[in-house]
């Protein structure tokens, strides 16, 4: 079971972060305020990603996605609890 969780970790991890970066290239696309907001804040994105919907649907979904594999994956693992009972 562990080793199904560092796969969705993992691909989660990867989803997460492509959705991350598509965020920011849209926000500087728009403006490089919301760009470097975007990049320092990565709550702003999301922010820019709801007032700019359609454009911002996709990448956002995308992290969502990749953050619950991440914890799914993160839960199956055990959260390193096997590791400390060995």
């Amino acid at each position: 079971m562990a080793t199904i969780g560092f796969i969705l970790t993992g691909l989660g991890s990867l989803a997460w972060f492509i959705g991350y970066i598509w965020l920011v290239v849209l926000a500087f696309q728009k403006s490089a305020l919301w760009g470097i907001g975007s990049f320092c804040v990565p709550i702003v994105g999301w922010v820019y990603a709801f007032q700019n919907w359609e454009q911002g649907k996709k990448p956002f979904l995308i992290e969502i996605v990749g953050v619950v594999l991440s914890l799914v994956g993160g839960a199956l693992t055990g959260g390193g609890a096997a590791a400390r009972n060995q």
